[in-house]
């Protein structure tokens, strides 16, 4: 873990010292000391461990000095006061002595040793490539931090990463899980694809028959839903006419629209039957398009407006040699597998240890996240806040 930490000094370096005065910036300005004092020594307690109110007020002090010397009073309260600020910061405080307990009932510790050589491996903290003591404390000093303050802080960061690696060792995978998550990535194909459209039927082709064969029954409601939602296209004059002066000329359309759709059907179920995707086409006097590769990763298909990457997945579980039809942004496609650029990934592969680890290490991460998000679910009704700040963080309880 130490070769971890010294690969990434000036990210957790940065994120003990320098995050802390964004995570604390706006507290300053919304909570005020003669509303922090009344009488309250601590701000919350969870499990026994309790944060103490002159911590609380300590951390946003110097933090506050510090961003003021870099920001000035370009941020104002109202500003910093929408980020709910103030209430991260003390929730921020809570899940460190969350993860602290978690540390210790793992029995995680770190030793004095372990400590030093991380703080002495910090680039920050060198000169000529060497830990220099006295600059150590003069940039610790400048940050108003002593180093009891940041040795603790950073004996707890150092805490929670092991913490952390010990969960995410739950990233482990099987070959044939690193395998088929290669697959996924890196497997392409491309479809032949085409529109289904039919020629539009005139109005000689709805007799007067199916016409009142169509109001006499359910089709009056149909006609009557239509002129409703569409009265702008029944204007005469400025007005809109009267439904039964219309309800002909909707039905006609509604039958028509039908009988197109009908056609659509058949012709799509012949298209279906046939292998060759040319052929079908032809039966829509239609040309194919090719998608070009693509893979699971995909957005959306290509020749075909509207898809999304749920038309993705369905592609790639289609079988070459078979058409299959699509209902897409409510248009009908009929689409064939045109290529496949398999993926020859195995566990010979001369990149398959690296892409493992990889693998494993992303799994682990996804496990870690997964556990931070139950064990905040799972604290979450053992935090006691101070009742000077418990109206204060009443949005942030009930998250």
């Amino acid at each position: 873990m130490l070769n971890v930490l010294r690969r990434n000094s000036q990210h957790w370096l940065v994120m003990a010292i320098i995050v802390v005065v964004i995570v604390g910036l706006a507290f300053f300005f919304g909570y005020s000391s003669r509303q922090s004092a009344g009488g309250q020594t601590w701000a919350a307690k969870v499990g026994g461990e309790t944060v103490k109110m002159g911590e609380f007020l300590s951390r946003y002090r110097s933090v506050m000095e510090r961003y003021r010397r870099q920001f000035g009073g370009a941020l104002d309260e109202k500003m910093l006061e929408s980020f709910n600020i103030r209430g991260r910061i003390l929730q921020e405080m809570i899940f460190e002595r969350i993860i602290s307990k978690e540390a210790e009932n793992n029995k995680i510790d770190v030793p004095k040793e372990e400590l030093r050589d991380a703080i002495a491996s910090v680039p920050y903290f060198q000169k000529n490539g060497r830990f220099d003591m006295e600059y150590y404390k003069t940039i610790l000093n400048y940050n108003r931090t002593s180093p009891q303050e940041f040795e603790k802080m950073q004996r707890d960061e150092l805490v929670r990463n092991k913490l952390r690696d010990l969960i995410a060792t739950s990233g482990k995978a099987s070959d044939e899980e690193v395998v088929a998550q290669h697959k996924m990535e890196n497997e392409k194909i491309s479809l032949s694809v085409f529109k289904v459209t039919v020629p539009e039927l005139s109005a000689s082709q709805v007799s007067k028959q199916e016409i009142d064969k169509y109001l006499s029954s359910y089709g009056k409601k149909e006609a009557e839903s239509y002129f409703t939602a569409n009265n702008e296209k029944f204007k005469k004059e400025g007005k809109v006419q009267l439904f039964d002066d219309v309800k002909e000329d909707i039905a006609r359309t509604l039958i028509l629209r039908k009988k197109q759709d009908e056609l659509a059907e058949v012709r799509t179920a012949e298209a279906l039957k046939m292998t060759d995707i040319s052929r079908a086409a032809s039966l829509f006097k239609q040309s194919v398009q090719d998608s070009g590769l693509f893979s699971r990763s995909s957005t959306g298909l290509n020749k075909v407006p509207g898809s999304n990457a749920n038309d993705v997945v369905w592609a790639f579980g289609l079988k070459k040699g078979r058409l299959y039809s699509r209902q897409v942004a409510g248009a009908s496609y009929i689409v064939s597998v045109r290529q496949v650029q398999e993926d020859n990934f195995n566990v010979k592969s001369k990149d398959f240890r690296s892409y493992k680890n990889e693998f494993a290490t992303k799994r682990g991460s996804q496990e870690y996240i997964s556990y931070l998000n139950e064990l905040k679910k799972s604290w979450a009704s053992k935090v006691k806040y101070s009742p000077a700040l418990a109206s204060s963080f009443r949005s942030e309880q009930e998250q």
